[in-house]
């Protein structure tokens, strides 16, 4: 079952303890990273495209031993080494080591070290030192931000052309020209690009350094928590903001691809001239960023549990958002991180189905048995062989292969069934309102060509079939998220731990 501090001791918020800590973990990897300017060992280019040599790991095990040492029942999420967690899973620190890998590896110096404190996916303080400067810069979540020990503040707002504008962007393409050309004429002031570490640049802006900075990054991984957390709480306790091109805040713990700093109307004026221009027409985790109290919560009391963690995904079929809320889930925990299992994989024939008279929600329509022996491989560090059902057959066609991994996901409607529970760490159920379940009802007319009348006849029946077999689950779920027909997320009040 999942663990959260109801059910667990949990310390209290000492944020001159915590800040202490964090402040003394940067400076242990900022230490190394200067001792080995000149030597950063070998380095390699990771599955997101980013560079990492061996001083990022030497950074982040120093930095974890000083966490570990004051810290023990808080769990660590880093960029370079697996997570750990703790005795007080509501409690993360992220870390990134070394920030700007690749123009240190070449002998630049725009790079820096940074860890945050997390408490349900909310960030509480961070700290991040600059190995070559001296600079160290800390923030306490609703307190002024501060550079070695003085407050800073992001610059007043004023009209666009004056502006000193940051500018990192990571893949040639014609809005980066376009940005470019802007520049060249005036309409955004003196343009500066600069590689290296996106929460260095971040504080700069917080600094007054830099009116804005606008990051796009198209071409290698997106910008993570470790990069977010430390750069909006700095931001925030500035004065300033960090969002997206479409005007959301960042909360700093769902990946973007986009982010821009500076004062709140600057950032306004910006995003309204040149953000439909500049931002990405593919969505990108779009629903988790704009429900990121929730996911982010979420997110963060999973990572908190024990290795090898199996979270169950329930609620009703066809058309609430289910197997896109899973989808999201799973990129937000890291994709090399979690496998999907797709429970529809598990139904038995159609045309065995409909000779008994089942429908998909009846639990006797799938093959529960196999998928909790396939589960239970898994869980014991084994691969698993586990069919792949085709729906336009209506029967299994091939099996597939899932190799071992610290999440395993659960996605289907029978995900807290008895048969698989005692297998779930995280058992989450999305109880739909009665118009979210209905949308079902638009969906098949819409993806599956079905009549109107044919489709509301089918839900009636499986809305039977639903307050049967479906709608007794939430009651063995760890997590009730509710969701209404435009898939808003509320936290359940029967979660444990406080309501957001």
């Amino acid at each position: 079952m999942l663990r959260t501090h109801a059910l667990t001791h949990m310390r209290g918020f000492d944020p001159e303890r915590e800040l202490e800590s964090a402040v003394m973990a940067v400076r242990s990897g900022a230490q190394l990273v200067r001792r080995f300017r000149y030597d950063p060992g070998a380095s390699h280019i990771k599955a997101d495209g980013s560079t990492a040599t061996d001083v990022d790991i030497a950074s982040e095990e120093t930095i974890r031993q000083v966490l570990s040492a004051r810290h023990p029942d808080h769990g660590i999420v880093g960029e370079e080494c697996p997570p750990t967690s703790g005795s007080a899973p509501e409690y993360l620190w992220y870390v990134d080591p070394l920030d700007g890998t690749r123009v240190y590896a070449a002998g630049q110096d725009n790079c820096c070290v940074a860890v945050t404190l997390t408490r349900e996916g909310l960030p509480l303080l961070a700290a991040v030192a600059v190995p070559f400067t001296g600079e160290l810069y800390t923030a306490v979540r609703d307190r002024p931000s501060l550079l070695n020990g003085r407050q800073i503040q992001v610059s007043p707002a004023h009209p666009l052309p004056p502006a000193e504008f940051l500018l990192y962007y990571d893949r040639p393409e014609p809005v980066l020209a376009s940005l470019l050309s802007a520049g060249a004429k005036g309409e955004l002031g003196r343009l500066t690009m600069l590689p290296g570490s996106f929460i260095l640049s971040a504080c700069r802006v917080a600094r007054g350094s830099y009116d804005l900075f606008l990051a796009v990054k198209r071409n290698s991984g997106p910008l993570m928590p470790w990069d977010l957390a430390p750069a909006t709480l700095m931001l925030s306790g500035a004065g300033g903001v960090l969002q997206d091109l479409e005007g959301r805040a960042l909360g700093g713990m769902i990946p973007a691809r986009e982010a821009l700093a500076g004062d709140g109307v600057m950032v306004t004026d910006l995003t309204a001239q040149f953000g439909p221009r500049v931002r990405d027409p593919k969505p990108f985790m779009s629903w988790a960023r704009r429900e990121e109290a929730v996911f982010a919560r979420l997110a963060g009391l999973i990572r908190g549990q024990q290795a090898c963690c199996v979270i169950g995904v329930s609620g009703a079929g066809g058309g609430i958002g289910k197997s896109s809320f899973a989808r999201e889930l799973a990129s937000l925990l890291g994709e090399t991180d979690c496998h999907i299992i797709r429970l529809d994989d598990y139904l038995i024939p159609r045309g065995e189905r409909d000779a008994r008279n089942i429908s998909a929600h009846d639990p006797a329509a799938s093959d529960l048995q196999r998928a909790a022996r396939d589960i239970l491989q898994l869980r014991n560090g084994k691969s698993c062989s586990k069919p792949v059902y085709d729906h336009a057959l209506g029967r299994a066609t091939a099996e597939e292969s899932i190799e071992p991994a610290r999440y395993y996901l659960l996605d289907g409607v029978h995900a807290l069934d008895p048969e698989l529970r005692p297998l779930v760490d995280c058992g989450i159920y999305l109880e739909a309102s009665p118009s979210a379940r209905a949308r079902r009802i638009r969906r098949d007319v819409e993806e599956k060509g079905v009549t109107e009348t044919y489709a509301r006849a089918a839900y009636q029946r499986l809305e039977g079939e639903y307050l049967k077999h479906l709608a007794p689950l939430k009651g063995k779920a760890d997590l009730v998220l509710r969701i209404d027909s435009k898939f808003s997320l509320q936290w359940g009040e029967e979660n444990p731990g406080v309501s957001l």
